[in-house]
């Protein structure tokens, strides 16, 4: 298994040296189309797809230093334009608009992490500008990954210099101003850029942190609600003034709790929760707790020793014997905890 805890606790300079290969396949470990270590092929794989765009850079130089103004007079445009043919044309990799309109599209991480690209050669944007900044970085070009509402696409960000969008779904190289992402593929405030960090390039622990929003997505759709909620509080802890994360949270929980919903007997005890420490600092209490209760429902409720002794009777209106009037969970951590009874 990938030990994906590991990179929550690295410190900026840390996860940047990390192959953003690494980081974003390794989260897709365990998923539904997902991939485990090693990641060495995968890495192989996009290290000799840079190979193939340094080569032709160097080949198709001539070009550039022969008519700039083609390329606006950009060395990054001129490599990117590059890096973008050599992906289309000569390794038929493209985005598949077929795919988003799934309604299975977030089920599968084949669709959603950069894997899934070398296995079928069609990506998505949540997968395309990954493989973008992983080739780029190779290169020592300066990449970031940037947002707007439900799109992610790459961003020439030299310190200093350049900066430039890269839009990763079009056919051929296009480069658009932010403001194109105010109106495309969906309409934004000035509001929503602020409070959901849209058009900013990300940091290292805010990319982890939107590779966990796609694994919580996955995770979601699969009906895998615990782990979820888990992942998308990582990326709410990572990045915090994002509120776009602590929002999927709730509507995550929201989600968590109607399928337990389905499954809650009626009469239940009455349950008390000693919380542990906090683990999700950054994530404001109410949430942390909500979704601790949660979590223990979760465990009780498919407890088979507890389904065959309480819930399942419970269920057929019979008062089974031995029925506590509470239950107390005290809590170790967010995924252990002790259960005593009062009668």
């Amino acid at each position: 298994m990938f030990d994906a805890p590991k990179l929550l606790f690295l410190s900026v300079a840390e996860l940047a040296a990390i192959d953003p290969v690494v980081q974003n396949v390794g989260l897709s470990d365990g998923l539904p189309g997902g991939v485990g270590p090693p990641f060495a092929p995968i890495q192989n794989a996009v290290d000799g797809i840079a190979g193939k765009v340094a080569a032709e850079c160097d080949r198709l130089a001539p070009l550039f230093r022969k008519a700039p103004s083609e390329f606006d007079h950009s060395i990054g445009k001129f490599k990117m334009t590059v890096m973008t043919t050599v992906l289309q044309r000569d390794l038929s990799i493209r985005y598949d608009p077929d795919l988003i309109e799934r309604d299975d599209f977030f089920r599968d991480a084949n669709n959603i992490f950069l894997h899934g690209i070398l296995r079928t050669r069609q990506g998505t944007c949540s997968n395309l500008p990954v493989l973008c900044i992983a080739i780029g970085r190779r290169l020592g070009f300066p990449l970031k990954l940037a947002t707007t509402a439900w799109h992610l696409f790459a961003r020439w960000d030299e310190p200093g210099g350049e900066r430039f969008n890269i839009e990763c779904t079009s056919l051929g190289f296009n480069s658009y101003p932010d403001s194109h992402y105010m109106d495309w593929p969906r309409k934004v405030t000035a509001e929503h850029v602020r409070k959901n960090r849209f058009l900013r390039s990300k940091t290292p622990k805010e990319e982890l942190a939107l590779y966990l929003n796609n694994r919580s997505c996955c995770l979601r759709d699969n009906g895998h609600f615990a782990q979820s909620a888990n992942a998308i509080a990582w990326a709410a802890e990572l990045e915090p003034e994002n509120h776009m994360y602590s929002g999927t949270l709730c509507s995550t929980m929201d989600d968590w709790r109607g399928s337990l919903t389905s499954i809650w007997p009626q009469p239940f005890p009455n349950l008390t929760i000693h919380f542990p420490p906090r683990t999700f600092r950054q994530v404001p209490l109410d949430l942390e707790r909500n979704m601790l209760h949660l979590s223990t429902m979760d465990k009780l409720l498919k407890d088979r020793k507890l389904e065959e002794r309480w819930w399942s009777k419970l269920r057929k209106n019979e008062l089974p014997a031995g029925l506590p009037k509470r239950m107390i969970a005290t809590h170790e951590t967010h995924r252990e905890f002790s259960l005593s009874f009062e009668s």
